[in-house]
């Protein structure tokens, strides 16, 4: 191609034909820029669909993450539930002065417990990283940014206020007036007359009651804001 150019050139020169070089000069440049045009067009073209390629593997990702944690903050809040319907039922077991069963051994072992929660964000924070302030899908933004840094910080912060409460004002009572205790399972005190009339206990249930009640709210919430994320994501 080079060549045919060089030898159209020689010709029209050798020809004296000046007017219609100008124009075939003129024409040549025109072709160079279409050319340098299209190989950058090209070149952007490929760019955005690596770009996006990324984006889309990215946005796989937190789907995934999400599958996860509904998984498991739906595991957790059944457990918080039935959690507080036994620390419930041992404050009316006390009101009531009732004499100490089965029901009672089993919901000491789940008053004030602390439950783990694993929540996974590792494609946020690859998108954080990239392209979250120039998502085109504005809704999906800011409900990403709602659960992942307004829903996830709530539920940990509760998990930790929790794990709080077990570590600092459970364990230490069990240690100095059960007999036995197994880690949600049940509680055998060493005297369930005397715990009746201890109002440190009775008070530190109650108390607890709160703590446990946010926790749930939050979790309700956390699981709310992941399965809305979802249905944006399964529309992608």
């Amino acid at each position: 191609m080079i060549r045919l150019f060089r030898k159209i050139r020689n010709q029209l020169l050798s020809e004296k034909s000046y007017s219609i070089y100008i124009l075939y000069a003129a024409g040549e440049i025109v072709l160079v820029m279409v050319g340098i045009l299209l190989a950058l067009q090209i070149d952007n073209w490929n760019e955005n669909n690596k770009i996006q390629k990324e984006f889309s593997e990215v946005l796989e990702e937190i789907h995934e993450d999400l599958v996860l944690d509904t998984t498991s903050i739906s595991l957790t809040l059944a457990q918080r539930i039935l959690d507080l319907e036994a620390q419930n039922r041992v404050i009316k077991a006390i009101r009531d002065d009732l004499p100490f069963n089965d029901q009672i051994q089993s919901d000491l072992g789940q008053i004030m417990l602390k439950r783990s929660l694993r929540l996974a964000s590792s494609g946020f924070n690859l998108l954080r990283e990239s392209s979250l302030t120039t998502m085109d899908d504005h809704s999906l933004r800011s409900n990403l940014i709602e659960y992942y840094e307004q829903a996830v910080k709530e539920m940990n912060e509760e998990y930790v206020d929790d794990k709080f409460e077990f570590e600092t004002v459970l364990l230490p009572y069990i240690r100095q007036n059960f007999k036995d205790w197994d880690y949600g399972k049940f509680g055998i005190p060493l005297d369930w007359e005397s715990l009746k009339d201890d109002h440190y206990f009775l008070t530190s249930l109650r108390l607890n009651l709160t703590n446990v009640s946010s926790t749930i709210n939050s979790l309700q919430k956390g699981l709310h804001s992941a399965n809305k994320i979802l249905v944006l994501l399964d529309k992608e």
